[in-house]
């Protein structure tokens, strides 16, 4: 954190307008006025779709190594897993990275919450599977989305609040708000 004036410099590794829409009130509880906030381009992850749960926190981790310059450096990846019934389902991991210190802050215990089931998702995989799985073998090279979007003509990144009546930003939302309870909790943050 900057001594002079106590605020933390945050990083969104994205350019992407929903993501910051998401984020944007988990930063209004005092933390906007008391910290800086830049959205940035993160590391590629070499994956188009992130497959399974460990790919896609692996991912999420690869799109914030890189940064530097920041106190926290905030990464959120969508990636899909098949579960037990064999059936696609969109997940949403969140890390948070301090970077004072390098530890992770992750809902990877409560990545369950974030659960959207992938309409029509039987017979997306396998489509998703025809175009073939990602150079560093942890996703695919078509997302779930792209498919959607052109079936039922719906936004590629965020099928689901047509299809589902649950928009992408809830789903980052519940997220965000599990891992930033973890930095209050760890006395991350300043909101005096």
């Amino acid at each position: 954190m900057d001594s002079n004036n106590n605020k933390a410099k945050f990083a969104l590794c994205s350019k992407s307008k929903l993501k910051l829409e998401a984020l944007l009130p988990y930063m209004s509880y005092n933390l906007a006025e008391k910290h800086d906030l830049d959205t940035i381009k993160g590391s590629d992850t070499g994956s188009n779709q992130p497959f399974g749960i460990e790919n896609t926190f692996t991912c999420a981790k690869k799109r914030a190594d890189d940064v530097k310059g920041y106190d926290f450096v905030i990464s959120i990846e969508n990636g899909a897993f098949i579960n037990d019934h064999k059936f696609p389902q969109d997940i949403c991991a969140v890390i948070i990275k301090d970077c004072s210190t390098g530890k992770i802050y992750s809902n990877k215990d409560k990545i369950m919450e974030t659960v959207i089931m992938i309409p029509d998702g039987k017979s997306l995989y396998e489509n998703v599977k025809i175009n073939g799985i990602s150079k560093n073998k942890l996703g695919y090279n078509i997302t779930f989305g792209r498919l959607l979007s052109d079936k039922y003509k719906v936004p590629d990144n965020n099928w689901m609040e047509k299809l589902c009546n649950f928009p992408r930003q809830r789903q980052i939302g519940i997220g965000l708000k599990y891992v930033f309870g973890k930095l209050y909790v760890d006395n991350k943050l300043i909101t005096d």
